[in-house]
């Protein structure tokens, strides 16, 4: 999968250097992929704490102001 985020980010990299990759929405957050997305999707949330917990954890592993 990490090999996939890649490919991807670097292909539409390449082609608009602005662009924004996404993960997709219910992937597990995983180190091996995360330095290959601009913008991590953590869930559906059904409630604000169920909102803020995944986004605090993903923010965590990559940076305080990433965009989640």
């Amino acid at each position: 999968m990490a090999d996939v985020y890649k490919i991807i980010y670097q292909t539409t990299r390449a082609m608009k250097p602005d662009s924004v990759t996404q993960s997709a929405c219910g992937t597990t957050p995983n180190l091996a992929w995360l330095g290959s997305v601009d913008q991590a999707v953590t869930a559906d949330p059904v409630g604000a704490v169920q909102g803020a917990s995944p986004h605090q954890v993903v923010q965590g592993l990559l940076w305080p102001e990433a965009a989640v």
